[in-house]
């Protein structure tokens, strides 16, 4: 089972990158939508990741379908580690409590359980950032600003190359079938017989034929 659900959202991730690289926008665009979803989902903004990376990419008139894919790098399975190593890099240049005890508060202000409805996410959102409290949040803040700078560069390159590329195969695809369907049809009219010219008159079909009492009426009307 847990082998068809990872192949499942392998096949869902390859085709949301096709959507992406067919999408409209050059590959700059689509880069840089990447490169801010990437620095945003670093950030410890629980529940407003992808509303802050696609108004940030609607600003910067990059990517937004890029740029709310990448957020998704924090999820429940990788918050745990992602932030403890972000604020354990933050730490060592703004100082700050114990990996221990940030664990501890981020831990207490995640397992409050989820809100339902559209105001209530993002209210619960806030709460959550509130509750870390100002001697965690800036180292926090600093190391996820860092990891996210760090992580967005290489994204932005590696983005927009591979949809070079990918638009370069489709191009190129694309006019290999072109060429088959010229020649296919060049082929078929050289092998076909030439169109005899057409007289402009629909055949004659046997209904058509005249009956015997057509022809009595005939011979009967006057000249």
């Amino acid at each position: 089972m847990p082998e068809r659900l990872l192949r499942h959202y392998r096949l869902r991730l390859r085709r949301t990158l096709r959507r992406i690289a067919r999408s409209t926008g050059t590959s700059q665009q689509i880069a840089l939508g990447a490169a801010i979803g990437m620095l945003v989902g670093m950030t410890p903004t629980i529940g407003l990741q992808m509303l802050i990376a696609v108004a940030i990419a609607t600003l910067l008139r990059a990517n937004r379908l890029a740029a709310a894919l990448p957020v998704w790098i924090s999820n429940p399975l990788t918050m745990a580690p992602l932030y403890s190593f972000n604020y354990w890099v933050g730490r060592m240049l703004a100082g700050g409590p114990g990996l221990a005890e940030f664990r501890a508060t981020f831990k207490q202000a995640i397992d409050e359980g989820e809100a339902t409805g559209v105001i209530e996410p993002l209210l619960l959102a806030l709460k959550r950032l509130a509750q870390l409290g100002l001697e965690i949040q800036l180292p926090l803040w600093t190391g996820c600003l860092i990891v996210g700078m760090v992580a967005a560069t290489p994204t932005y390159f590696l983005v927009r190359r591979a949809v070079d590329r990918f638009r370069r195969a489709l191009q190129k695809r694309r006019h290999e079938r072109a060429e088959r369907v010229e020649a296919l049809w060049a082929q078929e009219g050289a092998l076909s017989p030439p169109a005899e010219p057409s007289s402009g008159r629909l055949p004659r079909l046997i209904e058509d034929a005249p009956t015997p009492e057509d022809i009595e009426t005939q011979h009967a009307s006057p000249p």
